[in-house]
């Protein structure tokens, strides 16, 4: 087990600074890179160090990915729920807001990271987990490997097939825009 995840078990505290020094950044890039502010990133890390605080009280708790990919989605989950339940309260207050203000209520960017998003999810199974390893992990294609059981150069292979797949989702679903 991870020497970090062993000092938190045992209630060290020095270890959920160095959890915080080492982890919020990525949490906190999540949050503002959804539309969220600082606060909202520290709520969220708070959220995801108590639920992983209690996860650990449980001797069969186990990470079965990086420390840092298991925060970092976390992170991500987390703030996509606090959003669609924010979407489902004020999202027509918001959208009056920003037609009275003539802000576009989403950029361009944005739906264009919710597509990809979408998209991943979609695909579901060994694309989906292979992607977020990649992208949101930051793992190599070595470190990727044998979690497939595949060999380092397939890797490259089944990411580009996997990319090729979340490309054409995206295509569909812009020319489905279109015709809207």
């Amino acid at each position: 087990m991870n020497g970090l995840l062993d000092r938190l078990r045992s209630g060290e505290k020095a270890a959920v600074k160095e959890l915080y020094e080492q982890y919020y950044h990525h949490c906190k890039w999540v949050v503002l890179n959804g539309g969220g502010s600082d606060d909202d990133a520290q709520d969220v890390f708070q959220q995801v160090v108590f639920s992983l605080w209690e996860k650990l009280e449980r001797a069969d708790f186990e990470i079965k990915s990086t420390l840092k990919g298991y925060l970092y989605n976390a992170c991500k989950y987390i703030w996509w729920d606090i959003k669609k339940k924010d979407k489902g309260v004020s999202l027509d207050h918001i959208k009056e807001i920003a037609d009275e203000d003539g802000i576009a209520a989403k950029t361009a960017e944005e739906k264009r990271y919710e597509q990809l998003y979408a998209c991943i999810e979609l695909l579901g199974g060994e694309c989906k987990t292979l992607l977020e390893r990649t992208y949101f992990e930051n793992l190599s294609d070595k470190e990727i490997a044998p979690q497939f059981g595949l060999k380092v150069n397939y890797v490259r292979i089944k990411r580009k097939r996997c990319m090729d797949r979340v490309k054409k989702c995206i295509e569909q679903k812009q020319a489905s825009n279109e015709r809207i």
